[in-house]
């Protein structure tokens, strides 16, 4: 049973820049030129925060109100003893180990607290999502110290003013250049290329993972006269990939608020000529040229659609974000929901690729496939 002060979250809200937007470059060892080793954002309802750290102790970090959306931007430099205690706790067998197969995950719950974790490891990026804080106790002794960090690093006094926020994207092209992760610097994410890449073998034209949410209040009286509230929350997500050989991906995900989510996963193939109408759609210049990302979504809203679009170009993957919503909830007890439609109007540039998709894909997904687990249409190796 719901009161009018619980909230529900997304699991998709904030990981649009953790899963598609980004991209870390990795500095040579042999010279020891500094280089990113963490992002790390948590969202809560009553802020986000991300961090971008490098080797060198540079940071860049972002504070998000919820609501009116105000940011307060930060950079500095951590301490040696801070960085070193930072490392520390990220090297932690258990937290090593971690997949993100290992982490329950929910399309939506109550409990409004996201963790977002990339770590730069000898092996590559790790990257982790605990869409909950339940998702995040079997891993609690590994977390909490990172938790507590995040909120002593966040305590910063002086915000940068009329700094542009880049959600703790680096700045294009770091290849080893002695940069700061500067929001002055990057005042869009055009340079965030994709940290999922598709194999050589394997490449893929696009790919799209759209969620849909909506809320129900059903107001009841009691025996006793007494006036009590529930709300019902349900995520609906379909996600697509269209491979160049023609071949497709389509999932489709549906979660009622403290149920587990439901999944179908159906493949099928284009025909040559809808590969080449696919491939015109993509190369149009409305979309080619496109730079967008969403802000982050704080708070519950009544409904809301949110699309995250990787598409790989020549030399890095364009990652592009939209997010409508509609009905954004307040905290205050007894107010009724705030009825403003924020709409976003970046959405008519892909309005065609959309339509497309819907009728040439996602329609014609044919019987859906056996023994075929949901991996929100990640790229095959």
């Amino acid at each position: 049973m719901f009161t009018p002060k619980c909230w529900y979250t997304i699991s998709l809200c904030l990981c649009s820049v953790f899963f598609f937007g980004l991209s870390l470059a990795r500095a040579a060892d042999a010279d020891n030129t500094p280089q990113y080793f963490l992002r790390l954002e948590r969202g809560t309802r009553s802020e986000d925060v991300c961090v971008l750290v490098r080797s060198d102790g540079q940071f860049h970090l972002e504070r998000i109100a919820p609501g009116v959306f105000q940011r307060r931007i930060y950079e500095g430099t951590f301490p040696a003893d801070q960085v070193a205690q930072l490392r520390q706790m990220l090297d932690n067998d258990k937290l090593k180990s971690a997949t993100q197969q290992q982490i329950k995950m929910e399309l939506v719950n109550e409990d409004q607290d996201q963790l977002l974790l990339a770590i730069n490891r000898a092996t590559g990026w790790q990257t982790l999502h605990f869409p909950s804080g339940a998702s995040r106790k079997p891993y609690k002794d590994s977390l909490d110290p990172l938790l507590k960090w995040l909120d002593r690093a966040k305590q910063q006094q002086h915000a940068i003013p009329y700094a542009v926020a880049n959600r703790c994207i680096p700045p294009e092209g770091v290849n080893g250049q002695s940069q700061t992760a500067s929001a002055s610097s990057n005042p869009s994410t055009n340079g965030a290329a994709a940290e999922i890449k598709g194999s050589e073998k394997n490449p893929y034209l696009v790919r799209w993972v759209e969620d849909y949410t909506s809320t129900s209040q059903q107001n009841t009286t009691s025996i006793e006269t007494m006036r009590k509230v529930s709300v019902d929350a349900e995520v609906e997500r379909t996600c697509m990939i269209v491979y160049n050989s023609g071949k497709y991906r389509v999932e489709k995900t549906k979660q009622l608020l403290n149920d587990k989510p439901r999944s179908q996963v159906f493949l099928n193939s284009l025909s040559q000529g809808q590969i080449g109408e696919l491939k015109q759609l993509l190369s149009d210049p409305q979309v080619a040229n496109l730079e967008h990302t969403t802000d982050a979504v704080v708070g519950g809203i009544r409904e809301g659609d949110i699309i995250n679009l990787d598409i790989p170009r020549a030399q890095r993957t364009q990652v592009l974000s939209f997010a409508t919503r509609f009905g954004v909830r307040t905290q205050a007890i007894g107010m009724k929901d705030n009825l403003t439609t924020q709409v976003d109007e970046e959405l008519n540039n892909i309005k065609p690729l959309r339509k497309w998709l819907k009728s040439n894909v996602e329609d014609k997904k044919g019987s859906a496939a056996k023994d075929e687990a949901a991996n929100t249409c990640l790229p095959e190796k």
